[in-house]
């Protein structure tokens, strides 16, 4: 296998929480809080200085449902996912180490797309690897999702 080391790392922080205010709480400064709170970003700094580099991408819902559609917030999902997508895909064409930090699983969607659509280019191989961490248990059906 023959692989490299990455030009730079980054985060790209999308804080997407889509339970509206069903849970009491709001996850869309949960990347945020990782990155500060967490010394995520001050950890990324000190080990890849001037090659770090952090994104945001707005995931507020334009709506939490639109009429007849079936799945909730549809529209908001693909949005996110091609955004995601595009910016990812273009770190990795660059040779960055890309993270992705969501307030909701969706997001994961646009940063398999980008990492699936990006040119590795050479023989080179990307090894992709998606950490899921969760606060609760998503079962939902159509009716109370």
């Amino acid at each position: 296998m023959n692989t490299r080391f990455p030009s730079k790392v980054a985060v790209i922080s999308v804080g997407m929480d889509l339970s509206g205010s069903d849970w009491g709480h709001d996850l869309t400064n949960g990347p945020e809080h990782i990155l500060k709170n967490g010394g995520l970003e001050k950890f990324l700094r000190s080990k890849f200085r001037g090659r770090f580099e952090k994104y945001s991408i707005d995931a507020t819902p334009a709506a939490l449902q639109r009429p007849g559609q079936e799945i909730a917030h549809l529209d908001d999902i693909v949005r996110v996912s091609k955004e995601v997508q595009t910016l990812s895909q273009r770190l990795w064409n660059e040779g960055a180490f890309v993270i992705v930090l969501g307030g909701e699983q969706t997001v994961d969607l646009g940063f398999v797309a980008g990492a699936a659509t990006s040119d590795v280019g050479d023989g080179q191989q990307r090894i992709l690897s998606v950490t899921s961490f969760d606060g609760h248990l998503d079962c939902n059906t159509l009716e109370t999702s």
